[in-house]
């Protein structure tokens, strides 16, 4: 209606419109029936579902766990069509859509799908699960959280991160499947109220982008021994190292380890220590919480590695019986000047059946299952080539994700017991093995080399794929090598 009488003068009115805010007046796309998918049913990268196609079903909307499930406007633009979803009162509610219309490429290196979310609390889980439509064990399922509270944000779901269940795995990512099925839970593993949720613009994104100068290398330091790297599990060198630069209390610099200890039981206790100078510290059983009852004793070290053996009862000096499942191996060396150097700990019950309480002793590991020690590990690789043959004979790779004709920075430390040589690179981990490499001359002394190196073959073959690696080929010369700090990027 117009009311116009209550003033003189002409008035002009036209191109009058009444819309509602139901979807069936959003807006129309360009091409009506569009899914998102183009000229074909599969979501290419940076193609988008985005709920705005008028042709009715085509997003084919399905609940299960009592979810409800609406083509509504968007509450923050009224120009918008999204997905209300008000949460059903089953713990694995979720909504499927456009089932058995949509593929969903998946490949090994292409695994990012992005959702724009609106949810009514910040760190609620969103599942998203992709599956074949004619076979429901063909599935895979990964998490994201809401960081924000009543306004959109995008959610990432990489699905080469698969959820787990209670601790429990989910089915691993399959790119043998096709997947044509997908379904969002929100909050899921909790039992909803009605509380409302939205989602919009299903993106697939493919590879998750790596920035210009963004690291590639895992443990590259080998602070976590050998983990992420293959052919390495024999060939850590990694023990303890601090450096204590002022005396205080003996007790201020410290190395401990949790174990389960009984009262009034004697263990046999040994390690391998030394010092930069000749120093005490302290070591023994004891309890990792007040009252910190313990047994210990004064080490007294020299400048070369000894190796300790002591027998030690877990009661006082006082008479007191201590032990518990909070109970601790313990190494106290804050009472003097000087770094001091750990290897090699063993804890085990005395006359016993000779099994080891402590893990990770011998440091290989890095600073795992150790308290205080996380700052504190030398750590690198270290083989001895006994006898030359093919130079790839004694190898250190790491897998990574690397692309055909890109240049990468590649750095790392080493040396050798001699004079040598031997290949560093990047190449593929798979047959047919196409590298671009580096003839490296160690010296006795440790040397940082740097390299910019392009993956492309000396004969002009581009290679890179999720299959590719970091290499080191040491089998061609005889000596030892130590390599260290490795770093692609």
């Amino acid at each position: 209606l117009f009311d116009m009488g209550g003033a003189v003068g002409q008035v002009w009115i036209d191109d009058v419109s009444v819309t509602s805010n139901s979807v069936d007046s959003a807006p129309v796309d360009p091409e009506a029936g569009n899914i998102g998918t183009g000229d074909n049913n599969v979501l290419n990268v940076s193609e988008v579902i985005n709920f705005n196609s008028t042709t009715p079903g085509i997003y084919a909307l399905e609940d299960f766990g009592n979810n409800v499930s609406t083509l509504v406007a968007d509450p923050t633009d009224a120009t918008n069509t999204v997905v209300s979803i008000i949460k059903g009162n089953e713990t694995w509610a979720g909504t499927t859509i456009t089932s058995a219309t949509v593929i969903y490429p998946l490949t090994a290196t292409e695994t990012i799908i992005t959702v724009r979310v609106w949810s009514p609390e910040a760190g609620i889980t969103v599942r998203l699960k992709l599956e074949e439509s004619g076979d429901d064990t063909h599935t895979v399922e990964t998490d994201a959280v809401t960081t924000k509270s009543q306004e959109w944000e995008t959610l990432t779901f990489d699905f080469s991160n698969e959820a787990t269940n209670d601790g429990n795995p989910t089915n691993p990512l399959n790119t043998n499947y096709v997947f044509d099925k997908l379904s969002i839970f929100f909050n899921f593993g909790s039992v909803g109220s009605s509380e409302t949720y939205y989602f919009d613009d299903v993106t697939f994104v493919g590879a998750a982008p790596v920035a210009v100068g963004s690291e590639l290398v895992v443990n590259g330091d080998f602070q976590k021994g050998s983990d992420n790297w293959l052919n390495a599990d024999t060939a850590i060198t990694s023990y303890f190292a601090v450096d204590v630069a002022s005396a205080g209390d003996v007790w201020s610099v410290n190395l401990s380890q949790v174990m389960t200890l009984t009262g009034a039981t004697s263990y046999d206790v040994s390690f391998k220590a030394k010092g930069s100078v000749a120093r005490d510290m302290v070591a023994g059983l004891g309890l990792n919480a007040a009252p910190y009852s313990a047994a210990t004793e004064t080490v007294s070290l020299t400048t070369e590695w000894q190796t300790f053996t002591y027998t030690i009862t877990t009661t006082t000096t006082d008479g007191v019986d201590f032990g518990d499942a909070n109970s601790r191996v313990l190494f106290d060396m804050g009472g003097a000047v000087g770094q001091v150097w750990i290897d090699d700990v063993s804890v085990k019950l005395t006359g016993g059946d000779g099994a080891e309480l402590l893990t990770n002793g011998d440091f290989q590991k890095g600073s795992d299952n150790w308290l205080n020690a996380d700052t504190a590990i030398t750590s690198y690789f270290a083989v001895d080539v006994t006898s030359a043959g093919d130079v790839w004979s004694v190898n250190l790779s790491q897998v990574m994700t690397l692309t055909g004709a890109t240049s990468y920075d590649v750095s790392f430390k080493a040396k050798g017991s001699v004079a040598r040589d031997m290949v560093a690179g990047l190449g593929l981990n798979a047959a047919p093995y196409s590298a671009a490499t580096e003839t490296v001359s160690l010296t006795t002394e440790w040397q940082t080399f740097t390299y910019t190196i392009t993956t492309t073959t000396t004969d002009g073959v581009d290679f890179g794929d999720a299959n590719s690696r970091v290499l080191f080929d040491m089998g061609g010369a005889v000596g030892q090598v130590w390599i260290d700090d490795v770093s692609v990027k």
